[in-house]
């Protein structure tokens, strides 16, 4: 099978070319072994807003609709082309103190999701958002009243995958080949 290429912003500068990128010992990725300890605890009350997206989502995913897509705790996130995983980059918060490389990723298994749905302000509506994220709907604008912005693509890439060549560094606000 054809293997796709993506960009991903490795926020901790760890893949190397030619890394096999795979599901630990534990079944997760490496952003799943951050959000799991505290959601499958299921105390959703002492989750803060990202655990609380992750839990919801997870639990969502499990709708029979959904069995296709792999676990957001099962895969890594990129962009579809270097200019957006710039501009994901530049927006980690906390900023890494170190350039922030944006690195290849060959993958097989993927879907292009709308990361605007998991950004809107929660509220009674939360779970219809995090339904157009898994539904691939894309945001258009949308919401009808506060901030509007286009939709914003990550592409969720189920593991196992392989790391590519480093083709940018960001530093700061600045970008270099």
């Amino acid at each position: 099978m054809c293997k796709q290429i993506f960009y991903h912003a490795d926020r901790d500068a760890s893949l190397k070319q030619g890394q096999e990128i795979a599901l630990g010992e534990d079944n997760l990725s490496y952003f799943g072994r951050v959000y799991w300890p505290i959601i499958q605890s299921a105390n959703i009350q002492e989750m803060n807003s990202a655990q609380l997206r992750e839990y919801y989502l997870e639990t969502i995913k499990r709708e029979p609709r959904y069995h296709l897509y792999s676990s957001r705790l099962q895969s890594i996130f990129a962009a579809n082309s270097i200019p957006e995983a710039i501009v994901f980059a530049n927006s980690i918060e906390p900023k890494p103190k170190h350039p922030i490389p944006i690195i290849e990723i060959y993958a097989t298994r993927f879907w292009n999701l709308d990361s605007n749905w998991l950004d809107f302000e929660p509220g009674p509506n939360r779970i219809d958002l995090y339904r157009d994220y898994w539904e691939a709907k894309i945001s258009n604008h949308c919401p009808d009243v506060g901030e509007r912005r286009p939709p914003r693509l990550e592409v969720m890439i189920a593991l196992p995958a392989t790391a590519g060549k480093i083709v940018h560094i960001v530093e700061g606000n600045s970008v270099s080949k």
